[in-house]
């Protein structure tokens, strides 16, 4: 079902490996966005998941903004620069997460990983569509579909794995309690922690992303010219 000989051509292994670092990286943050307003804040679900919209939002703005681009720029050029924006939103998480009055911050986080994420694909997929032949374009779809969903998966694991490793067994299920959670200021704080420490561990792998979509080797890319 895997062509592995695929993966002899560096261009699409790098884009693929890209492809998973960024999926791994950034596809918990709304779950733990959503759960941190939930128990630490008491909010309702629905105000909780509204404070996590500019993700959503920030990825339709990436694909508009990419869609234009694409005919100018490299997808090496643009998917790096797409992960660099991903890499911001989540030094801005890891540095505000739990400050008082960093709604704002964390939004704008949010936004920068949303737009990120939105500038990253399209390239990326591109360059991947664009390094085999075209009778094994559908194989090599649905093995970058297939590395962008174990990255979700996994990411869901280690995220809430990190978070409730570093918490003392009565604030385990408490994480997973919502607004019905009752803390004191104490627990919050090590909540934060885990969090930080969350962050800063996606933060690493979407580094890790950077590097890979940065060394690609293009020359087999070709830029595709859409008709105005």
């Amino acid at each position: 079902m895997i062509d592995f000989t695929l993966f002899y051509d560096r261009p699409y292994a790098m884009a693929n490996l890209a492809t998973f670092f960024n999926s791994l990286a950034r596809s918990s943050v709304m779950l733990l966005i959503a759960l941190f307003y939930q128990v630490v804040d008491s909010e309702d679900p629905f105000i909780a998941g509204l404070k996590v919209l500019p993700i959503t939002i920030g990825m339709m703005i990436g694909s508009l903004i990419v869609g234009a681009l694409t005919v100018k720029y490299s997808a090496r050029l643009l998917s790096t620069a797409g992960l660099f924006g991903t890499c911001i939103g989540m030094l801005l998480l890891t540095w505000k997460i739990g400050d008082q009055d960093s709604l704002i911050w964390i939004m704008v986080g949010q936004l920068l990983i949303g737009i990120g994420t939105g500038v990253f694909q399209t390239p990326n997929t591109q360059s991947i569509m664009l390094t085999v032949p075209h009778e094994r374009r559908g194989l090599a779809n649905g093995i970058r579909s297939m590395l962008q969903n174990m990255g979700a998966v996994i990411s869901t694991a280690l995220s809430l794995m990190i978070v409730t490793s570093l918490l003392p067994p009565h604030l385990k299920s408490a994480l997973y309690a919502g607004a019905g959670a009752h803390i004191s200021a104490g627990d919050t704080h090590l909540i934060v922690i885990g969090y930080r420490t969350a962050f800063l561990v996606m933060l690493f792998l979407t580094l890790l992303a950077i590097a890979v979509s940065f060394l690609r080797n293009t020359k087999k890319e070709k830029l595709v010219k859409h008709p105005v």
